[in-house]
């Protein structure tokens, strides 16, 4: 009897061991107990189960309907279906669904059902067993929601994805890449694609410096290459590439088209070159520009190679983000630091971009317009980069948006450049403006030189001046002033610009230029240096005297005034000197061309005009006359016994006597009469707009004055100087010059002949 007691006893503390263990076992795998009678409606639980509701131990006395409340809705029609075949079946059941723990958590939980059969068959209730399983399930969402969010980027066709092996087979690609290699799909199933063939040789090494990081576990940046199309043609792309295995049997590779990238750095090219042949017309400083632009090319192409991209998705329904690791970098955070909070994204915009891209994300989500922009964002040193987005929205059969996924690329290198582009081509625009102002001025110098040129007086030299300089002096006042035979004065000839600020006459010592020799600029920081002729009263803001000098010679002043700042800087005091270099010289040439003339004009003994003088003037004369219907009257004069003055007192005394003649001549007749020597010892006067009887007139006045005269030669006085007259006049005696001169030589003889020192006047009518 004893030794059954201490079998049983043994029993107990085996059963109590056996028990203690399976407690044991329940908590490590949150394996709990429950039991359900079906007519009380009385629910057992374990404390297991109590914990997998995070609930404490017998808290209070669960009920079915509390049950189903706790169970997710959309789990509680499944798992009444569950319960019903139990109860209907008798047979065991197995679920997994969602239940709401006390602190508003999601728990996932296994369940075991098995119906409770009495000894007459009938089923009492329910019992079985129930396992948190929320890591196992969380895992799973979550390593679907990954594959989903991949799967979705490798069908957006965004960019060109594919999957490859080791054995250098393309297992699948999306449109895009196919696309961007020409390849279909049949031949990429057909496995006629492989992803060494694609790559030119030039790129091998790269290649197996690429597949050396992968066996290191290591993640390589995005590298730039080319491939080969199936057309023979080659695509530059810009390529990232990831294992995604332990064993590193298969990698994805991320290819993006970087077509319209080196188009833009072609096109750069093209605009420098044609800088560049632009640039040799221009400064130096337009140079060393062009040079820092060719630096920064190579700096562009190394930006290129180092590109980095990545990509977000953003699921509507929970307003969450997720970011590629890439992605992270290049927004200047550690790799996995990214909570998903899309309002921490706003923030990291820059503030006059952040309301744009929100705009544009609302209107490519509720009004499908396509998402595609450029923005800037603030790194967290600070620091302020560019980037380029694009995106699409994924949307389910019923186009409910649910999802936006999407490829942002940092271009804050390209942004860079194309304002260093824009300030050249602002510079290049500026300088061309300036050399369009100095052609224009060009073009005003061409055409003062052809009207100078064109000029017979220096009034009209200096008038040219004054009516073609003004544009090329804004906002000034000028004048030009002309030194004086006797270089004691300058009198002002001309001048533009109300008030001058300047005397109109003054000596060559109040003018600082004169006295220097080179042109002389102050202003009213300098005021003890502005010229004694400027106006002391109204002092200008600045002035600038310009000598007119031609060949050593001193013949004016060019003055400019201005009460403007920056109205005369260096260029244009420089073309002030070229404008003053044009009139001296235009005023040299004038005044040589005057003396030639006068020259040519002049009898150099009796500085009267000259034969071909007086056939010229009779013409123009006599014309005028029958236009307006006036007389002209013509004097012949010849001096009596002329021959016996030169053989009795020498020619000398002969040269002297015709010169103080012209001399009382030209001081005894009207301005618009003119004197001319025919010939020897005669001279003739046209007198315009004479009768025939003024004519007779003045010839005897004048015959007197001439028999007045005492002339001086030697010690001695000569007088009983004397000449005859013969007097003619247009129309009365002719036509023609000829003519007239004709028949007044013709008096003049009939003078000679009646006795000399007389004056005849030719008939009316008479013969010739």
């Amino acid at each position: 009897m004893s030794d059954r007691h201490e079998t049983k006893a043994q029993l107990l503390r085996e059963i109590e061991g056996l028990r203690t263990d399976l407690a044991d076992i329940q908590r490590i795998a949150k394996l709990g107990f429950w039991r359900f009678d079906i007519a009380s409606g009385e629910i057992t639980w374990s404390a297991e189960i109590y914990q997998l509701f995070g609930l404490e131990p017998h808290q209070f006395a669960p009920s079915y309907d509390w049950l189903v409340q706790s169970i997710q809705p959309e789990f509680r029609e499944l798992h009444q279906s569950i319960v019903d075949t139990a109860i209907t079946t008798g047979k065991t059941q197995t679920i997994e669904y969602a239940v709401r723990r006390a602190d508003f958590s999601t728990g996932w939980v296994w369940a075991r059902i098995e119906a409770v059969i009495d000894d007459q068959g009938e089923i009492r209730g329910l019992q079985g067993v129930a396992m948190d399983i929320s890591d196992r399930k969380i895992a799973e969402i979550a390593s679907r929601e990954s594959e989903a969010r991949f799967r979705n980027l490798f069908e957006s066709n965004i960019v060109g994805m594919f999957f490859a092996s080791n054995q250098r087979q393309i297992l699948d690609a999306n449109d895009r890449f196919l696309k961007m290699i020409g390849f279909s799909r049949q031949e990429l199933d057909s496995r006629l694609v492989r992803w060494d063939e694609l790559t030119p040789p030039e790129y091998n090494q790269k290649e197996q410096e690429i597949i050396a990081r992968l066996q290191n576990h290591e993640t390589p940046e995005p590298w730039q290459k080319e491939y080969c199309r199936k057309d023979g043609s080659r695509i530059p792309v810009l390529v990232g590439v990831a294992s995604i295995d332990v064993k590193l049997k298969y990698t994805v590779c991320i290819v993006v088209d970087m077509t319209e990238q080196q188009e833009t750095l072609h096109q750069y090219q093209v605009t420098e070159a044609k800088l560049a042949e632009l640039n040799a017309q221009l400064e130096q400083r337009i140079l060393e520009r062009t040079q820092y632009l060719q630096e920064n090319e190579e700096r562009l192409k190394l930006a290129f190679n180092a590109a980095n991209m990545g990509y977000w998705d953003l699921d509507l329904l929970t307003n969450g983000i997720v970011w590629s690791e890439s992605l992270e970098q290049m927004m200047g955070l550690k790799p996995g630091t990214f909570d998903g909070d899309l309002e921490k994204v706003a923030q990291m915009m820059h503030p006059d971009d952040r309301g744009p891209v929100l705009e544009a994300l609302e209107q490519s989500i509720h009004n499908n317009q396509p998402y595609d922009l450029e923005f800037r964002f603030i790194k967290p040193d600070g620091s302020l980069r560019w980037a380029a987005s694009q995106a699409i929205v994924i949307r389910d059969q019923n186009n409910v948006p649910l999802r936006v996924i999407g490829v942002d690329v940092d271009i804050t290198r390209r942004k860079q450049f194309e304002e260093e582009l824009r300030k050249v081509n602002q510079a290049l625009e500026e300088r061309l403006d300036e050399l369009k102002q100095r052609n224009a001025e060009m073009l005003i110098l061409s055409g003062i030189t052809d009207y100078l040129q064109s000029c017979f007086t220096v009034k009209d030299a200096c008038g040219v001046i004054s009516a073609l300089a003004q544009p090329l002096f804004p906002d000034c006042h000028g004048g030009i002033f002309i030194l004086s035979p006797q270089h004691n004065y300058l009198e002002r000839v001309t001048f533009w610009g109300n008030p001058l600020y300047s005397d109109d006459v003054f000596t060559p010592l109040d003018c600082w230029a004169l006295r220097r020799g080179r042109s002389h600029g102050v202003n009213q920081a300098q005021h003890a240096l502005f010229c004694n002729h400027v106006n002391d009263q109204h002092l200008p803001l600045a002035s600038l005297c310009i000598p007119l000098i031609a060949q050593g010679e001193t013949l004016g002043l060019l003055f400019l005034s201005t009460f403007k700042e920056e109205v005369l800087p260096d260029i244009r005091r420089q073309l002030a000197k070229t404008v003053a270099e044009q009139l001296g010289l235009a005023i040299a040439n004038l005044k040589l061309r005057e003396q030639l003339e006068e020259q040519s004009l002049r009898d150099p003994l009796t500085k009267l005009f000259n034969r071909r003088y007086l056939e010229q003037c009779l013409t123009q004369e006599l014309a005028r006359a029958k236009r307006h219907r006036h007389s002209v009257g013509i004097l012949m004069i010849d001096v009596d016994h002329f021959k016996h003055f030169n053989d009795s007192l020498g020619h000398k005394a002969g040269d002297l006597i015709l010169a103080s003649i012209g001399t009382l001549l030209k001081n005894n007749i009207r301005t618009s009469d003119v004197a001319c020597r025919y010939g020897g010892e005669e001279i003739t006067i046209i007198l315009p707009d004479t009768t025939l009887q003024e004519a007779s007139q003045k010839a005897e006045f004048l015959r007197q004055a001439i028999a007045e005269m005492k002339i001086e030669y030697s010690g001695k006085i000569v007088n009983s100087i004397t000449a005859s007259f013969g007097v003619a006049c247009y129309p009365d005696h002719g036509e023609t010059g000829q003519e007239i001169i004709q028949i007044a030589d013709k008096a003049l003889y009939d003078a000679k002949q009646a006795g000399r020192n007389r004056v005849i006047v030719a008939p009316k009518e008479v013969s010739i």
